[in-house]
């Protein structure tokens, strides 16, 4: 799917979740949020996040410049992270950052810096993000490799090619979810 889909199916199901598990919404949660739900595509050089980094030698520079910081402050959970940003625009596209181990790996972070923060709202809207955008493209022709590094095959609905009309529609389905459960729970 495109980086457009990914940024408001992830914002806004992590926006419906919060709102459906009573958690308190942050701004820096919905951040989170968006940052997540690009995530994933950081492999691509010509995502939407890719693009905004400056592809991979930006990618590789600002993850670089994360673990010196975490060294320096001596944040060891944020190192890896770094790493990450640094090592995932050399992997394959759509590989293992489409994958079930990515998202729990994630989580471990993010509870971790939720936790520290006391912030809930980083933790539960930032793996709905990332998982929100495996789920999109999981409705793809492409699938997704769930399984990874274990093996690559790819699973999926194979619903839709990425950018096609219904793309667009897909992406009103958390808006559509959100409108209806706001109005008959009368949060808004």
């Amino acid at each position: 799917m495109m980086g457009r889909t990914h940024l408001v199916v992830g914002m806004v199901g992590a926006f419906d979740l919060a709102l459906m598990t009573h958690t308190p919404i942050s701004l820096l949660g919905l951040a989170v949020a968006g940052t997540t739900s690009l995530l994933p595509d950081l492999d691509e050089e010509h995502s939407m996040l890719g693009r905004r980094l400056g592809g991979k030698v930006g990618a590789g520079l600002i993850g670089a410049a994360i673990t010196a910081g975490a060294v320096y402050l001596r944040s060891w959970p944020t190192v890896p992270v770094g790493l990450a940003i640094a090592g995932i625009p050399h992997l394959r596209h759509r590989g293992l950052t489409h994958s079930l181990l990515a998202v729990g790996l994630l989580a471990i972070y993010l509870h971790w810096l939720s936790a520290t923060i006391h912030d809930p709202s980083v933790l539960l809207m930032g793996v709905a993000g990332y998982g929100l955008h495996l789920l999109a493209d999981f409705t793809t022709n492409r699938g997704i490799p769930a399984l990874e590094p274990i093996t690559s095959r790819r699973f999926g609905f194979r619903l839709m090619d990425t950018g096609s009309p219904f793309e667009s529609l897909a992406s009103m389905v958390p808006i559509m979810v959100g409108l209806w459960y706001g109005l008959s729970h009368h949060v808004f």
